[in-house]
């Protein structure tokens, strides 16, 4: 289980012991896909900087 499935199970289990299974599963599956989009973002992120990167030394080569 990695550091982001422990943090989803810990918010989940705090939810109050009157919150139904359902409504407990959907809780989850919202900050699972919560965690996808922040991981996804950040993979574009990081794609634009090595771009960026990748650009710059392109040009100091050409030079």
């Amino acid at each position: 289980m990695n550091q982001s499935d422990e943090m989803i199970e810990l918010l989940v289990s705090s939810l109050a012991s009157s919150t139904s299974e359902h409504d407990a599963y959907l809780f989850r599956d919202a900050l699972k896909r919560l965690v996808r989009t922040a991981q996804q973002e950040q993979l574009i992120e990081m794609q634009r900087d090595f771009d960026t990167v990748y650009d710059t030394m392109s040009s100091r080569r050409a030079r």
